[in-house]
């Protein structure tokens, strides 16, 4: 497949194979305690640099040696440990770190420990898009895994909408924001956005089981960790309700005023985008993995054998059938086998008592590693050590320029992903200024017309680029 016209200007790469593969064979677990010390912080900015490789490989169609090297090295243990890690962080320590936010100095090293739940969580976005990814992760990481999306399943049905609403404030106003309700706000944001990508996650963990499942070539550990997998999807969660929820009232979606008329705006790509009229009916991404996800539960036979419909369940589900129309079907056809299980569903036409007495598991493995993580209770003694910790060492404010240029090396390398827009007309570009090579153009047409606009700029940036060569 051709790379990206986009992509094709500037091959540029921020990890080599070869770095990568030192990277991946040196990844280590921390514990809840090292959350934030020169160590964790180091190994941090390692994941953010395969995430952002990972993330270019996919995109630029190149050889998938991240993937290959995390699975050849057997660090999607490590992952799924340092994910549950920062989770419980969250959860447990920052609470406590926060009422002490006005007496810090620099806020940057929080800032930049919130993001490791989305580097994480995005790395296994890229990898479990494969499902030998899914089979390599092993039993217990793999329902350590369903457990966490279970959870992020259940913020999106609770809390979400009040992180996703948009806050309408004068720059006077974000100007004088207090450090508490900023962090506060910013940690809204990112648990929005691992909570989204979780959907795509639990959406290609069940494609991966029911994948598996149907082959009859399987061997006997494989079919019992997938249903595992399958079983506290099911019957420990009820996955499925979550999801009929999630469509019925969708926090990816957000009204607000704009320019005296209100729009409509969809979560994409881990940013809020004004749905023009004529996407009105378009899937957005968010809504195909619910909906997709719902095909693998609902349609799916072998996890129709082991769900029970009573009334109320019954009756939930069906309410799908209203939201099933045919611009849906027209973009996502493979949604006609949900459709069908659902008149059947409606019908009352469920599996036998024998089906589910074979469906069910005579033995349940149980997830261990966030329970063992969670054993300790002193955490407001721990938030207290934090504290300290980077109040006095000043290597720890997260603001030296070695630490902020490479910060700035990999913005600018994510930068460089993102499809550009056309400086005159904002529709997608692929060519640019050859003197500045910074504004893009969608054609000669559009770069003529905003040539009085850009000619200011592309002096000054050419001449600079000329100077520092």
């Amino acid at each position: 497949m051709e790379k990206p016209g986009h992509l094709k200007a500037v091959d540029v790469v921020l990890l080599t194979a070869h770095e990568a593969e030192h990277i991946v064979e040196n990844l280590k677990c921390f514990s809840v305690k090292e959350v934030g010390c020169p160590a964790w912080m180091k190994q941090h900015r390692k994941l953010e640099k395969l995430n952002l490789q990972a993330h270019y490989n996919t995109i630029a169609h190149c050889d998938e040696f991240i993937m290959e090297a995390l699975l050849s090295f057997e660090k999607l243990g490590v992952l799924i440990h340092e994910l549950l890690v920062i989770e419980i962080w969250k959860e447990k320590v920052l609470p406590h770190i926060m009422k002490h936010l006005a007496g810090m100095s620099s806020t940057i090293r929080l800032s930049l420990i919130f993001y490791q739940e989305v580097t994480v969580i995005k790395l296994f976005e890229i990898m479990l898009f494969h499902k030998e990814a899914c089979k390599a992760l092993g039993s217990s990481n793999l329902l350590e895994l369903v457990d966490y999306c279970y959870r992020k399943l259940v913020y999106l049905n609770t809390n979400a909408s009040k992180d996703a609403a948009y806050k309408e404030r004068t720059a006077q106003q974000v100007m004088s924001l207090k450090p508490e309700l900023e962090m506060e706000e910013k940690a809204g944001e990112i648990e929005f956005g691992c909570a989204i990508a979780s959907l795509t996650i639990l959406r290609y963990m069940l494609s991966a089981v029911a994948d598996n499942i149907k082959r009859t070539s399987a061997i006997m550990s494989m079919i019992f960790l997938q249903e595992n997998a399958q079983a506290r999807l099911i019957d420990t969660h009820d996955v499925i309700m979550g999801l009929v929820n999630l469509v019925e009232s969708p926090p990816w979606e957000r009204r607000r005023n704009l320019k005296a008329k209100v729009v409509t705006e969809k979560y994409e790509e881990g940013k809020w985008v004004e749905v023009p009229p004529q996407d009105r009916f378009r899937i957005f991404k968010s809504e195909a993995q619910v909906w997709l996800a719902l095909n693998n539960l609902v349609a799916d036979i072998q996890c129709r054998a082991r769900y029970t419909y009573d009334d109320f369940r019954q009756a939930q589900v069906l309410k799908l059938r209203k939201y099933l129309n045919e611009m849906v079907l027209e973009q996502l056809p493979v949604l006609k086998d949900l459709q069908w299980a659902l008149e059947e569903i409606s019908l009352k036409v469920f599996a036998t008592e024998e089906d589910r007495r074979t469906a069910h598991l005579i033995m349940e493995e149980i997830p261990e590693m966030r329970t063992a993580l969670l054993a300790r209770r002193d955490w407001r003694q721990l938030a207290e050590d934090q504290i300290e910790m980077i109040r006095s060492d000043p290597r720890l404010s997260g603001d030296s320029p070695a630490e902020l240029d490479e910060l700035m090396r990999m913005f600018q390398f994510g930068e460089s992903m993102d499809t550009p827009k056309c400086a005159a007309c904002g529709a997608p570009a692929e060519k640019r200024c050859s003197r500045c090579k910074n504004d893009w153009y969608c054609g000669r047409s559009c770069q003529v017309a905003n040539w009085k606009i850009h000619k200011k700029i592309c002096d000054l940036v050419s001449s600079a680029n000329t100077k520092s060569s």
